[in-house]
């Protein structure tokens, strides 16, 4: 009965283990086939920008181009374009032009880097509109390939909700979209206080991820967000051919008890059942002795009774 239920245990834990990595797999082909596609897009309106010269004759032609263009786009929520000093000069959210965004991570690491092949990832934050969420830019050079501003594309969180909330196979299950620098981006099922954490401390499975070096892990116990005992998968979202400056990190999870629920269930039944079987057992065993015993006792005096008058005995010749 040990046997299988450790055969049963590792079943299902191997079962759960390529589960997890199953669908995880999904949303990261999923999260870098967007990634690439804004990439691409965002390179696209970079190419087709007037001279800058020209840009600020142009700005409402530009600023129709990218409500266009963002209509198409599911899953990025603005596009902007920001010149040398980090002014909004273009965006297809009318309200945001004139906006100076200088002081902003991604256009200050955009202006320091400089390179115009490299899509630059923010830490999620909370935008203006009130938004929490990551934008990715690209830079801007002139003819002589000095920086003279960025393209921004700012993600739709309640997008990227959706496709989170698409692979969960079980009431426990849980996804989260994290930047490289450990902030939680999008959480589903949406948990207070975790959006916006930063799990890039010793000891937690994202710390242990990253420092491993490996592309995904996989591991079991306390989670440092929530508390909770889990199997989590996570995933590193690299995307071929495409220079990021600061990846994202899938993690999906099980609560581990939710997974053995049924197995300890029926652990619980078998153990019981055996113990049943046991106490039957030994009940019935120690009334058959007690029988036993009254029986020899009974049957004692007959048996001295009859040697003592056996004809045979030589006693009883003798007398």
């Amino acid at each position: 009965m040990g046997a299988h239920l450790y055969s049963e245990y590792r079943t299902i834990d191997a079962g759960e283990r390529a589960r997890l990595q199953s669908y995880g797999k999904i949303v990261a082909d999923n999260l870098s086939h967007q990634l690439r596609s804004t990439s691409s897009i965002v390179k696209s309106i970079r190419s087709d920008l007037p001279d800058p010269s020209a840009r600020k004759e142009r700005v409402a032609f530009v600023s129709r181009h990218l409500k266009s263009v963002s209509d198409g786009m599911p899953g990025v929520r603005t596009l902007l374009v920001l010149d040398a000093t980090g002014t909004v000069s273009a965006s297809n959210r009318e309200e945001l032009i004139g906006q100076d965004f200088s002081e902003q991570e991604y256009f200050r690491v955009a202006r320091q880097d400089g390179n115009p092949d490299t899509l630059y990832v923010s830490p999620p934050y909370k935008t203006v509109l009130g938004v929490f969420t990551v934008t990715l830019a690209t830079v801007i050079t002139d003819e002589h390939r000095a920086f003279s501003g960025i393209i921004g594309a700012t993600l739709d969180p309640e997008y990227f909700d959706t496709l989170l909330e698409s692979i969960r196979y079980a009431p426990d299950t849980r996804a989260s979209i994290i930047h490289s620098d450990g902030t939680v981006f999008v959480n589903s099922p949406p948990l207070p206080g975790v959006d916006g954490m930063n799990l890039a401390k010793p000891g937690t499975f994202f710390t242990r991820h990253q420092d491993s070096g490996q592309r995904f892990s996989l591991f079991t116990g306390v989670v440092f967000a929530t508390g909770d005992e889990r199997m989590m998968h996570q995933r590193t979202v690299a995307i071929n051919g495409l220079n990021v400056d600061r990846p994202f990190v899938l993690a999906v999870s099980r609560d581990l008890p939710a997974i053995f629920a049924d197995w300890r269930s029926d652990a619980y039944a078998q153990t019981g059942g055996f113990w049943l079987l046991v106490l039957m057992a030994s009940a019935g065993l120690y009334l058959y002795q007690k029988r036993q015993r009254a029986y020899d006792h009974l049957r004692q005096p007959f048996h001295r009774s009859n040697t003592w008058l056996h004809p045979c005995r030589g006693d009883a010749t003798d007398d």
